[in-house]
């Protein structure tokens, strides 16, 4: 199966997007194709949401959960390793 390469979205773009779209504390923001976790560590941090991530690739969620899990986010935000096509969400 081909897997697309991974490019991460500038965070300036992220941060336009998340603000456009009113994101407000305790609302839940899902990231599919979360790759290494940046918009959803940005969500958490900086609008205080919630987050859950769906990557595919595993090298990519451990890095996500890594990166959470050093910038002690855990309690907020999840990465499911898994095909978000099969994923009840």
């Amino acid at each position: 199966m081909f897997i697309s390469p991974f490019v991460a979205s500038p965070t300036p773009v992220i941060r336009r997007l998340l603000t456009l779209a009113e994101l407000k504390p305790g609302e839940v923001f899902y990231d599919l194709g979360a790759g290494d976790g940046g918009p959803i560590i940005l969500a958490a941090q900086e609008f205080g949401a919630r987050c859950v991530g769906i990557e595919l690739r595993e090298d990519l969620a451990k890095r996500a959960v890594r990166r959470i899990r050093e910038l002690g986010l855990l309690e907020r935000v999840k990465i499911i390793n898994g095909d978000l096509f099969k994923i009840s969400l």
